[in-house]
Order: C-alpha cells, then structure tokens, then sequence
C-alpha cells in the first residue's frame, strides 16, 4: 500500500506501519522502502480494541533529530546547506 505497510505482528494478527512512522525523512511510498517478506522491528504505538487496529512505528526506535539537532548547533552558528525544492 502506498500509505504503509500491513506487518504480520502474530499469526492473524497484523499491525499497521504507516508511511509517516517509517522515518523521519521523507518517504513517498512505503514500496521505497519495503517489499513483501521483508523483516522489521517496530514499536507498537496504539492499540485500538474496539476497531481491532494496532498501529506501529520504526521511526520512533530511532533518536529524534531535533534532539540531535540541539545538541550539535547553538544558537548564532552559521552553517551552509543545499535547498531542496518541495514536492
């Protein structure tokens, strides 16, 4: 699916790893990143019991780069970087 990606958690029971949670650059399409079988380790961020949905995460494994970000800049550093157009 273009939105994410449905993983088996157990069998007969799936989680949804939607695009937005894969990283915390961008991704078009969960299909960029992932394909049928392959393996992942992913944090479960919700639990629906009455809509029987579980969403998960892999971005949220990772260190968020703002907080990197902090840690590297300081207010008044001048820096150089390349500006990418929007999509």
């Amino acid at each position: 699916m273009d939105f994410g990606a449905f993983v088996e958690i157990l069998p007969g029971v799936d989680g949804l790893l939607h695009v937005i949670d894969m990283s915390y650059a961008r991704i078009g399409k969960a299909s960029d990143v992932y394909k049928p079988g392959d393996e992942v380790e992913a944090k479960v961020l919700k639990i629906d019991p009455v809509s029987k949905k579980i969403s998960l995460g892999l971005k949220q494994l990772q260190e968020d780069p703002w907080t990197t970000g902090a840690r590297t800049f300081t207010m008044g550093d001048r820096v150089s970087g390349t500006v990418f157009a929007a999509r």
